[in-house]
């Protein structure tokens, strides 16, 4: 392995080992399918999930949390003012924006057009090398182990992202080699994650550079 590769992998480990010392608590405002796959996420890396999304309960707990995590796919009339008001708690701008391919070119302005649901209409070869980094068979869930990742060391974003999805790909590998399909493979990635270990992390995760 090279070097920057070794150096990535003690701290994508690091990271993972800090998340599960310290239970981070996050908060997840997300959509009803998605609650039970982002709650065990979680819980199988070792942060606290909280999925609290009542504009009576906010006040009092989003202040407390370590990171808030909202999945905007999804938006409603019922769930739009419990994520405008947690986000102005949290009095931050979002540290980690997670999307598709379209939806990060449509941020970055490079285009207008419609997406397919929870489908691309845009190729990760033309995200600039984003697309290539989180990888476009990355589940929607992984969103919320970045917001673990990004709690316990909140002064570099940028790699504890990286980390997180590295790991989150790792886990989804080896949950491939024992599902049988896409029920067994939920099971098999959470047990995965759970699962990982010092030796697995430094021999599986392959970041190389974000330049």
């Amino acid at each position: 392995m090279e070097e920057g590769a070794t150096l990535w992998a003690w701290k994508s480990w690091a990271l993972l080992t800090a998340v599960r010392s310290q239970s981070p608590l996050i908060q997840c405002i997300t959509n009803f399918v998605s609650m039970d796959l982002m709650a065990n996420t979680l819980l199988s890396a070792g942060a606290s999930p909280a999925l609290l999304h009542t504009l009576e309960e906010i006040p009092d707990f989003t202040p407390q949390v370590h990171a808030l995590c909202l999945n905007v796919g999804t938006l409603s009339a019922d769930w739009l003012p419990a994520m405008k008001l947690a986000a102005e708690l949290a009095q931050s701008p979002p540290t980690v924006i997670r999307g598709n391919a379209s939806e990060i070119i449509a941020l970055a302005n490079a285009s207008v057009g419609l997406t397919k649901g929870v489908d691309s209409s845009h190729e990760s070869h033309r995200c600039s090398g984003i697309g290539k980094v989180i990888g476009s068979s990355q589940w929607m869930f992984s969103h919320c182990l970045i917001a673990a990742f990004v709690a316990v060391d909140q002064a570099h974003a940028l790699e504890a992202t990286a980390a997180a999805l590295s790991l989150f790909g790792i886990a989804g590998e080896m949950g491939m080699k024992l599902a049988n399909g896409p029920a067994s493979l939920r099971m098999h990635l959470i047990d995965s994650l759970h699962g990982l270990d010092e030796v697995c992390v430094l021999s599986h995760v392959k970041i190389a550079s974000l330049s």
